[in-house]
């Protein structure tokens, strides 16, 4: 995809789709929720700003919740708070990667992203890093 290209714009699957033209932009509170095959021991995880986040550079998150989750004997997910990030750091430098460690506790098969505060926020990059 070009950075002209209108095709899925605003899509969250542009964060996974390791391009640095797409971007994916939402609300603070939407939820990014990540399906893995198996579970897995996150040992970090990493964020990364959009390409033209320098001309909004408001629409870089400031802070947000990453959870663990899995699915319990009744069926419903259970989520656990994994990583907290009140004041992240990230500037508007287009394309720049942020990483984030994690204390690897336990497995899991499913993983939330919440982004707090107000506002709206874009990125290009959500990636899972096992240890």
């Amino acid at each position: 995809m070009s950075p002209g290209s209108s095709e899925s714009a605003n899509s969250v699957s542009n964060l996974f789709d390791a391009d640095i033209f797409t971007k994916f932009s939402a609300q603070c509170g939407t939820e990014i929720v990540i399906s893995t095959s198996e579970p897995l021991r996150l040992a970090s995880y990493s964020l990364t700003t959009a390409l033209f986040s320098q001309c909004y550079p408001d629409a870089v998150p400031a802070g947000w919740t990453l959870y663990g989750g899995d699915v319990d004997d009744d069926g419903q997910t259970v989520w656990t708070e994994i990583s907290v990030v009140e004041a992240s750091g990230i500037s508007a430098d287009g394309c720049r990667e942020y990483n984030y460690k994690v204390d690897a506790g336990e497995e899991y098969s499913l993983y939330k992203l919440v982004f707090s505060g107000s506002g709206i926020y874009m990125l290009s990059g959500f990636d899972l890093y096992v240890g």
